[in-house]
């Protein structure tokens, strides 16, 4: 009976020991301290899918930013997919807060979100009301500084996107001077309520300068306040080209501009190509509607294929050096361009 004691005994310290071995090498490995991935509950047989947009003023580059994703998502996706767009007529912070929290209230699956402004607000509202919901965001330059991710290869939370390409002023300006040699003042004008636009001015700016062109600088916040081109182009009638930055606030009012530069005859270039196609001499840029498409594929993944947002890939587009001419309009804003020269440039559409 002792020996029947002793061996039991013997055999519940042996086990302990085991455990104590496991649970050691446990340790070591750092299994313990690993937290768990959390995944959203969408699942993949889901029928119906809701996304709001969430974009600032419908310039023409975010109409066609919003047609690439809606296109992709609904024509593609075979799943029943609704989109519900709320526009921000200012890039204020309480007013595109007040649309932020309209969409939390409602039952959404995803937001897709249209430049810096929106997305940044978007993602404090979620994370001030603790939702942990998948945001996709589109044309968004410095998105790493402005705390919307934590990296490009790495969010760190539940938002993935497009981000902007990166400009080359130098490129720009070389082209729009090889068009028009005789480009002696430029005026900007931007928003300047938006850091990314203050700077993008400044570097404009500065390569303005190597070439040996006069720029000033006019900020207009909303609509009400474009009177103030018109009365500086009054003032400074050498001004013979006026320049816009890629700037939703002032693109919404490109029928306005247009207008003011035929009648000062002035070249309207912008950095975009859809203003170009809505009037405007000269532009340089990316296609916009690449970034719907691409932000819609990335949104497919989040909701079809339920990958975590901080798991799917964030895109940076590259500038592809499209070069737009509109020649409806060119000679009315103080451009002529031959064909022959044209022909010279590499990469140029006419529109």
């Amino acid at each position: 009976m002792m020996l029947l004691s002793v061996k039991l005994i013997v055999a519940v310290v042996i086990l302990f020991f085991v455990l104590f071995l496991f649970h050691f090498f446990d340790l070591l490995s750092g299994k313990r301290f690993k937290k768990k991935k959390k995944f959203f509950s969408y699942l993949p047989h889901k029928s119906t899918f809701r996304i709001a947009i969430l974009a600032p003023m419908q310039s023409p580059m975010v109409q066609e930013i919003e047609r690439g994703f809606r296109e992709k998502m609904i024509l593609e996706s075979p799943h029943d997919v609704r989109c519900k767009t709320f526009s921000v007529d200012q890039l204020s912070k309480n007013v595109i807060r007040e649309q932020a929290q309209i969409i939390l209230r409602g039952a959404f699956d995803l937001i897709f979100t249209i430049g810096a402004s929106c997305s940044l607000v978007m993602k404090n509202e979620c994370e001030e009301q603790k939702r942990d919901m998948p945001i996709v965001f589109a044309d968004v330059k410095n998105a790493v500084e402005l705390g919307l991710i934590e990296s490009e290869n790495f969010s760190g939370n539940t938002i993935t996107g497009v981000i902007r390409a990166e400009r080359n002023y130098k490129k720009q300006i070389d082209l729009l001077t090889t068009l028009k040699p005789n480009c002696n003042t430029a005026l900007i004008v931007y928003n300047d309520a938006c850091t990314c636009l203050s700077e993008d001015c400044k570097k404009f700016y500065m390569v303005l300068d190597e070439f040996g062109i006069r720029g000033s600088a006019i900020s207009i916040r909303n609509k009400k306040e474009l009177f103030k081109v018109s009365v500086y182009l009054e003032k400074n009638r050498d001004i013979d080209t006026m320049i816009i930055l890629r700037d939703h606030t002032v693109t919404s009012a490109i029928d306005d501009l247009i207008a003011v530069a035929e009648k000062y005859q002035v070249t309207l270039y912008s950095s975009d190509l859809m203003t170009v196609k809505n009037g405007a001499a000269i532009g340089f840029g990316e296609n916009d509607y690449d970034y719907g498409i691409v932000a819609a594929h990335l949104s497919r993944l989040i909701l079809e294929e339920n990958v975590h947002p901080s798991e799917v890939p964030i895109v940076k587009l590259q500038e592809d050096g499209k070069l737009l001419i509109n020649a409806r309009t060119m000679k009315k804003q103080g451009l002529d361009i031959t064909e022959d020269l044209i022909k010279f440039i590499k990469h140029v559409k006419l529109s």
